[in-house]
């Protein structure tokens, strides 16, 4: 059972933000695929910082913050490429 997280603007064609108010601190950012495969990692973030998946293709991806605290997640559409 995952708390969620909202990622602006989605979709995007490259870089987006984590909006949750109640994560302070460092985390680590892990980008799945919609299969499940791990597609991309940003280790040790605040999520003051902007992430770049221009990258990756076009799809929807499954964003996974892991916290001391436990794990959130969202969705996030990736367009053009």
């Amino acid at each position: 059972n995952y708390s969620k997280i909202v990622c602006v603007p989605n979709p995007t064609s490259g870089y987006f933000s984590i909006i949750n108010k109640s994560l302070v601190g460092k985390s680590n950012i892990m980008i799945y695929d919609i299969n499940g495969r791990l597609c991309k990692v940003f280790v040790d973030q605040t999520l003051a910082n902007q992430f770049n998946i221009s990258d990756l293709i076009s799809g929807t991806y499954i964003i996974k913050v892991v916290t001391a605290e436990g794990i959130l997640q969202g969705r996030l559409v990736k367009i053009g490429y």
